[in-house]
C-alpha cells in the first residue's frame, strides 16, 4: 500500500521510475575492459560502479585544462616531493623507474637513472614528451608492460585517483614503490598498498604523505601481450 505524503497525496512513483530509465539511456556504455574510475563532480567525488559512464568531468580532464600552466602552478611543490622520494628510494644508475600519472614530466626531472612515464591526459603527456621524456598515454589500472619491467614505480600526488586495480598492476610491474598522496586520502591508499607491499618509510611533505614501499608481497598473473613492450 502506497504511503501518503504530508499533504495527504499519494506520490506517483511510476513517473520517477520512467525518468530514471530515460536518464540511464543517455549514458554511454563503457568500452570493454574499462576499469572503475574516480570521477570528480564539482567539489565532490564518487566511485562509478555501474555499467554506464556518468557524464561528468574526470580528474585528467581537469589536469588537461591546466596543462599549460601546470609547471608554474605546481612545479616547485612537485620537485620538493620528488627530492624526498629519491632520498627515500635510493635509486642507482642501473634502475629503471616508471612514473605513473607523470603529468608534464616535472616529477621525472633529476633522477639518477632511467625513467619512463604514463599519463592519462593527452595534453599533459604532450608537454612531457616535448621535454624529451619517454611517455605513454594510458591509465594506472591497465599498465601495458611485462611483469617486473621496472625496479620501482612512483606516483606523485596521483595515487588518490587510483582504483584498487591500479595498485595490483603496480605490484606486478615493479617490486617497490614510492607514492605521494594527499593526507586526507592517505588512509585508503595505505590499505591498498599493504595488500601488495611492505611499507618501509612514511614522511610528510606539505599537504601530502610520502609512502615508501619495499619488496612486493604478491604478484598477479600478467595480462599483457609480450609483443606490446
Amino acid at each position: 500500500m502506497a504511503l501518503a505524503n504530508k499533504y495527504g497525496n499519494v506520490p506517483d512513483v511510476s513517473q520517477s521510475i520512467q525518468n530514471h530509465r530515460k536518464n540511464i539511456r543517455k549514458y554511454k556504455p563503457r568500452p570493454k575492459g574499462f576499469r572503475i574510475a574516480r570521477m570528480k563532480v564539482g567539489f565532490k567525488s564518487s566511485w562509478i560502479r555501474s555499467g554506464y559512464m556518468v557524464s561528468c568531468s574526470t580528474p585528467w580532464n581537469y589536469y588537461s585544462s591546466i596543462a599549460k600552466g601546470y609547471d608554474e602552478l605546481y612545479g616547485a611543490e612537485q620537485r620538493k616531493k620528488v627530492k624526498l622520494i629519491i632520498e627515500m628510494l635510493h635509486p642507482v644508475s642501473s634502475w629503471k623507474v616508471l612514473d605513473i600519472g607523470c603529468g608534464t614530466g616535472v616529477s621525472m626531472e633529476c633522477w639518477p637513472c632511467s625513467i619512463e612515464g604514463i599519463e592519462p591526459s593527452k595534453k599533459m603527456a604532450e608537454i612531457a614528451k616535448a621535454k624529451g621524456f619517454k611517455i605513454m598515454v594510458g591509465s594506472a589500472e591497465q599498465l601495458p608492460f611485462r611483469d617486473n619491467s621496472f625496479d620501482a614505480v612512483i606516483a606523485v600526488t596521483s595515487a588518490h585517483h587510483f582504483s584498487s586495480d591500479a595498485f595490483k598492476e603496480m605490484a606486478r610491474v615493479a617490486p617497490r614503490a614510492a607514492l605521494s598522496v594527499l593526507k586526507k586520502s592517505s588512509a585508503r591508499v595505505k590499505r591498498m598498498v599493504k595488500k601488495y607491499w611492505k611499507i618501509t618509510t612514511l614522511k610528510e611533505s606539505g599537504p601530502d604523505v610520502i609512502i615508501c614501499c619495499g619488496q612486493s608481497l604478491k604478484r598477479s598473473p600478467s595480462r599483457v601481450d609480450p609483443k606490446i613492450v
